[in-house]
């Protein structure tokens, strides 16, 4: 859902100035940018949480559990994960992609 939101976010600053009679190409780089997190980042975080949940063995879930206990309990860990399942580390990256 993160990544729809992100998605509806970027369009609208790259439709509004080309309706306002900006270079259509605004949109191409709309295309390239929201392209590349899909394929890089959306998917890399699908399948982590897809490989996570569909975990059925318990020694392998216990592990799962243990490390992100051992996220949370740290600050800086915590906030790392945060900004990545929030994907707000993909819209950072996205400001570089041209």
């Amino acid at each position: 859902m993160n990544s729809g939101i992100h998605d509806a976010r970027s369009l609208a600053n790259h439709l509004v100035p080309v309706l306002e009679g900006e270079d259509a190409a605004l949109l191409e780089r709309y295309d390239r940018r929201r392209r590349t997190i899909a394929l890089e980042e959306v998917q890399r975080l699908s399948a982590q949480n897809y490989a996570r949940h569909r975990e059925t063995r318990a020694d392998k879930r216990e592990v799962i559990w243990q490390a992100l206990q051992e996220t949370v309990s740290d600050p800086v860990k915590h906030r790392d994960y945060l900004l990545d399942a929030a994907m707000i580390r993909s819209r950072e990256r996205e400001q570089t992609i041209e």
